[in-house]
């Protein structure tokens, strides 16, 4: 009996630091997160309804309190609907379950048009790193 759960409990160990290496990364891999948003506006793009990352730019990495600091710069045309579906992404990103990198919105500007109903809003998105 005490193999079998000491075999379960290394399994369960093993598959919650992957878990946890996805939405805390060690490493500063840019491609991967760029990928990420990407897939994010992939699925959620549609004539009818936008998501469009028009430019993303990337800061320096800091440090701070047991984690680093990766600013990215995102301009984005969206629906308001969209919109509020990627606020969401962004609040729930770091749970295990949803495995999204863990970010947050620091500031947001957003311009509206009236001819066409789509949102240009500018975004300053954190996303973490774990601690070097």
């Amino acid at each position: 009996d005490y193999q079998e759960a000491k075999k379960d409990s290394v399994e369960s160990s093993d598959e919650n630091a992957e878990k946890l290496s996805s939405i805390l990364p060690a490493d500063e891999d840019l491609t991967a997160l760029t990928r990420m948003l990407d897939d994010f506006a992939f699925e959620n793009h549609y004539d009818s309804n936008p998501f469009f990352i028009s430019q993303m730019s990337y800061g320096n990495t800091t440090e701070a309190e047991g984690f680093r600091v990766l600013p990215i710069t995102m301009t984005v045309e969206s629906s308001e609907r969209n919109f509020s579906k990627f606020l969401e992404y962004v609040e729930s990103s770091g749970a295990l379950e949803s495995g999204v990198r863990l970010m947050s919105i620091e500031a947001v500007n957003i311009q509206t048009s009236e001819e066409d109903n789509v949102l240009r809003v500018q975004l300053s998105v954190n996303a973490y790193l774990q601690s070097e």
